[in-house]
């Protein structure tokens, strides 16, 4: 590793304002890397010293005392940047790829970009309909528009064509999407003391890294896979929540309205609680398909129905009880 490293420190008013300043560039050779390799050598990564990497950036460091005496308070504020890129990876440097999915990688080492730059397909909106596909057919020459071989269909995920012949492939229309590594990240801690007690608060901050994010994709759709969309358009979708969630806070005004008007002996809850339930039991059966029973686990589906159920039986019994009770 080479380095160089150049660097001031301040310190002002005896001390109460300290300043430090540091900007560096190094450069690491020979970086050890678990290579992946053909499964038949009986082993699915190697070791090897092949990574040469480039890294500089500076870090500022700002310490004040502020109050001081019986109750004193103090500030240390840090920021630092930095940027890194691949120089080398071994003789041939050829890139190697890395993520969550060994079949379907989402980062790459490659000469020229940071370390594990996010290298995937760029989505950038959902096929409306089949006006759209066949327009886009019409503007590369009439053919087919198909995703890894398969024909797209409206509601399908929309990418971006890189190589613009519309065919979208993993070898052709894979993109650069940014580095997970934030460029820059902050940090302050405000301490104050009174006698033997102290309160330390921290706050932390970064910005400039990118996010590979999963769980708009399980949102959106049930599979994980490039191209399924079972949920079909965003808009259908929306609609379909916003009314869900409109019953449901409805169904959670009526049990509060009937638990009140119970608690101040008013017939009438009981049976504002028993609509309830019944309205809310018939929409959760018309509502809950095989996607809601994968998100939320058909036991807990099972406990819910009883839960109405239950409710059910106990407005019967009750009325039952009071019949006796009124017929003594």
């Amino acid at each position: 590793t080479h380095s160089t490293d150049v660097a001031l420190d301040l310190g002002l008013f005896n001390n109460r304002i300290q300043l430090s300043l540091d900007w560096y560039t190094k450069n690491t050779t020979d970086l050890l890397y678990q290579v992946p390799v053909e499964g038949a050598s009986g082993f699915t990564t190697v070791w090897d010293n092949l990574g040469d990497i480039h890294n500089e950036g500076f870090e500022i460091e700002l310490n004040t005392h502020n109050l001081t005496g019986k109750f004193s308070l103090s500030t240390s504020f840090n920021m630092s940047y930095n940027k890194n890129e691949v120089k080398a990876l071994g003789k041939d440097n050829t890139p190697v790829y890395s993520g969550f999915d060994k079949n379907n990688p989402s980062n790459i080492l490659t000469v020229g970009k940071p370390v594990n730059t996010f290298y995937m397909y760029d989505a950038i909106g959902v096929w409306k309909n089949q006006a759209e596909i066949d327009a886009y057919s019409a503007a590369h020459g009439g053919k087919p528009v198909t995703f890894e071989g398969k024909q797209i269909v409206p509601g399908d995920i929309r990418y971006k064509d890189v190589n613009n012949d519309g065919v979208f492939d993993k070898d052709n229309d894979r993109d650069y999407l940014g580095s997970p590594t934030p460029k820059l990240v902050f940090g302050m801690t405000n301490t104050f003391t009174y006698r033997n007690f102290d309160l330390s608060i921290l706050m932390t901050a970064q910005t400039g890294g990118k996010i590979f994010g999963v769980l708009g994709r399980a949102i959106d759709r049930p599979g994980m896979g490039a191209k399924g969309n079972a949920l079909g358009q965003y808009g259908a979708m929306i609609k379909n929540y916003r009314i869900f969630s409109i019953i449901s806070f409805l169904m959670g005004m009526g049990i509060l309205v009937s638990g009140v008007l119970l608690f101040l002996g008013k017939e009438i809850g009981r049976k504002i609680y028993l609509v309830t339930i019944v309205l809310s039991l018939v929409f959760r059966i018309f509502s809950y398909g095989i996607e809601e029973m994968q998100a939320f686990g058909i036991p807990v589906l099972i406990l819910v129905f009883l839960y109405q159920y239950w409710g059910i039986k106990n407005y019967f019994i009750g009325k039952w009880k009071n019949n006796i009770a009124n017929n003594d």
